[in-house]
């Protein structure tokens, strides 16, 4: 009994069958002859037509590239889609004490295999394969900055790294840098002190207590359409704020001021 052995035809395959079969059935035979003579079935042989149906051999050679060209960017678009949630894991992992390279290693991992991990997070292969070493003494580290940090609340990491130096700990300024900042510690900042403003602040000995007690004057300068200088000098009352005077001219000396001052009593 012969059995009909299942084969890949290509399109051009496909397009010459699909010619011949039309050339058969234009001469009146049935359908089921001429499938059996290409040997396939009928099934085949309507989804063919469907596929095919009216194409030419480049058609279809045509059609082919561009489903294998749509699978390959499909491939493309997953697994940009696969890189950007690991990045979005890596990212959201920032509170683990763990060392970053090897933390984000380890999450880009989880998704996708090592070697494209560790391209698409931009760290070498051999960094996840490292092992830190113990750190024993880093809690009595923290403890002595805690303590430090309390006895001199104004001083800052640096000068707990050379303090701690001093004292004995073998410990560079990054070290330090880090656990203080893990910690907590800081340096409270100055609040600066606001100045007082207003009728009867005090502002220190020159304290306007009562009008005509303190003046001020000052110079302003401006220039006239024809490119020369004005020179306007302003006499106020610290007190009442007022304005006493305002001398304005082209120069203005030490003469012309005190005459400015001398009219008022």
């Amino acid at each position: 009994m012969a059995t009909n052995k299942r084969r890949r035809h290509t399109p051009d395959q496909i397009i010459r069958k699909l010619a011949e079969g039309n050339k058969l059935l234009g001469t009146g035979q049935q359908l089921s002859e001429v499938c059996r003579h290409l040997e396939i079935t009928e099934s085949t042989w309507h989804r063919w037509v469907a596929q095919y149906g009216g194409m030419k051999a480049s058609d279809a050679k045509r059609l082919k590239e561009l489903e294998a060209e749509n699978a390959r960017l499909k491939k493309l678009v997953a697994n940009q889609a696969l890189d950007i949630d690991m990045l979005k894991e890596i990212s959201s992992e920032t509170s683990d004490p763990e060392p970053q390279a090897q933390r984000r290693g380890d999450a880009a991992r989880a998704v996708r295999g090592l070697r494209t991990a560790c391209a698409v997070v931009g760290i070498h292969r051999s960094t996840m394969r490292l092992q830190p070493p113990p750190i024993s003494d880093e809690e009595a580290h923290r403890a002595w900055l805690r303590a430090f940090s309390t006895q001199r609340p104004r001083w800052g990491w640096r000068r707990a790294a050379i303090a701690a130096r001093r004292a004995g700990w073998k410990v560079n300024n990054k070290r330090i840098r880090r656990l203080w900042r893990e910690e907590g510690l800081r340096v409270p900042q100055r609040r600066r002190k606001k100045r007082l403003t207003g009728i009867g602040a005090q502002v220190g000995a020159m304290c306007p207590i009562r009008p005509n007690a303190i003046w001020a004057m000052d110079f302003q300068f401006d220039t006239t359409a024809d490119g020369r200088t004005l020179k306007m000098l302003n006499v106020i009352d610290e007190f009442t704020r007022e304005a006493l005077a305002i001398e304005v001219d082209r120069a203005i000396n030490a003469d012309g001021v005190v005459d400015v001052l001398t009219v008022w009593p």
